[in-house]
């Protein structure tokens, strides 16, 4: 397990005065965004150029940052990493319907190899999910395994209907705010996770999340045409109201919401059994940053806010602001030249509202088993395939040896056109 530093964070039930619920960036949020960036921009296998080159106006890592701001730095290197992979990989299933996506999604998830080793997509996933199983702990990497599955497969589910069946189902967001647990680095029990009071509280953050995500998002999503699932477009269709009108019924949900953590944050806190685990309180003192930090983050980042490209305003809802603990503030000056030598804030490329529907790259039919292989080992990225290749054949062809070595101990030897052993050669 690696040393990981955590910040402070506000207390909770929230003291007089106190924002609620409190929204705040990670103190390094520049540099996290940068690696982020220039991670993505490199490794994932971007449709065309327009898209990569909108994401250092996205800030997708800001989802992280915001929603643990006081995270372990190394922890949240991939912590904003796999909240990049996470919303770019959701295109392919949200808006380009590519279903048959999902599996190879969630074999990567496990943290053993994608499904299908060539594709650049799963390649990432393995990449994010191979790290944070590297220093998480292994019961935490498990409930964020088991969470992500249960993601994916919330995608496949009846149209909505009302607002209560919407609910239901974005709940399974929870898978998000599992891998902040890594960041932080809280390990906490599977009957603490799945103790009916724990999971009401994650829940009613989970709802407060999918809430604001569709809020923000309809634009975009109307844009792309999926926005199907999207609570603005089913309040409009089914209960007959205007845009407006089903804004403000979600604006009143999220602050619903909010208040209803209280209680059920505190209904956890005084669990005779859940209550004496300091780690327990440190989660639910933590959990408040992902509403605050997502309502924050939603109305700054690029993926949502497109302007009136859709044809519809853009909303905004206030968040309570957060200074930074004096002893976490950094000077981030090189990071803010380094982000200027190479950002032009006042060229920003316009929204590309074009499907991602790449086909999952399959391995060339002759080398898939063996690509399998060193996908499972990891050697490819060590050694060079052909090496591997010549020492397959090697290691095979002494196998063969050995064998007739030690089944045919009388193995026949060729000598001057005379056989020792005649009857052992079957032509």
């Amino acid at each position: 397990m690696s040393q990981t530093k955590v910040g402070k964070v506000s207390p909770f039930p929230p003291q007089p005065g106190q924002p609620y619920p409190p929204a705040r960036n990670h103190p390094r949020w520049k540099e996290l965004y940068r690696l982020h960036d220039e991670w993505l921009m490199t490794d994932w296998p971007f449709s065309n150029e327009s898209k990569r080159s909108r994401i250092p106006f996205m800030n997708l890592a800001g989802f992280s940052t915001w929603c643990a701001p006081a995270a372990d730095f190394d922890r949240m290197v991939w912590g904003a990493r796999i909240a990049g992979v996470f919303f770019l990989a959701d295109d392919y299933i949200d808006s380009g319907k590519m279903l048959d996506r999902i599996p190879g999604f969630k074999k990567a998830a496990t943290g053993t190899g994608p499904l299908h080793p060539e594709d650049r997509a799963e390649g990432c996933h393995d990449v994010v999910f191979r790290a944070i199983k590297a220093t998480c702990h292994p019961r935490t990497f498990n409930q964020l395994t088991k969470c992500t599955h249960e993601w994916w497969d919330s995608n496949v589910h009846e149209p909505f209907r009302d607002l209560d069946q919407y609910l239901a189902v974005r709940r399974v967001n929870i898978a998000m705010v599992t891998f902040l647990r890594y960041t932080l680095d809280i390990n906490l029990t599977d009957e603490q996770v799945n103790h009916p009071l724990m999971r009401e509280a994650e829940g009613i953050v989970s709802d407060h999340v999918g809430l604001v995500n569709d809020l923000f998002s309809y634009a975009k999503e109307k844009m792309t045409n999926s926005d199907d699932t999207n609570i603005i477009r089913i309040l409009q269709e089914h209960e007959g109201f205007t845009y407006d009108q089903a804004v403000d019924v979600v604006k009143r949900k999220i602050r619903q919401k909010e208040q209803d953590f209280i209680p059920a944050g505190l209904a956890v806190l005084e669990h005779p059994d859940l209550s004496r685990d300091p780690e327990v309180h440190r989660w639910v003192a933590c959990l408040p940053y992902c509403m605050g930090g997502n309502l924050a983050w939603s109305q700054e980042t690029g993926r949502y806010n497109v302007g009136d490209a859709a044809g519809v305003p853009f909303p905004s809802l206030d968040y309570a602001l957060e200074p930074t603990p004096e002893d976490e503030v950094v000077d981030d000056w090189e990071e803010t030249r380094r982000r200027n030598a190479v950002i032009d804030v006042d060229d920003v490329p316009p929204p590309d509202f074009s499907l991602d529907v790449d086909p999952i790259r399959l391995c060339k039919r002759q080398n898939s088993l063996l690509r399998r292989l060193l996908a499972f080992y990891d050697l490819s990225s060590l050694v060079d395939p052909h090496i591997l290749i010549g020492f397959a054949v090697f290691f095979i062809g002494c196998l063969c040896v050995f064998g007739c070595c030690l089944f045919l101990p009388d193995f026949p030897v060729l000598s001057n056109q005379t056989l020792s052993h005649p009857g052992l050669l079957i032509l």
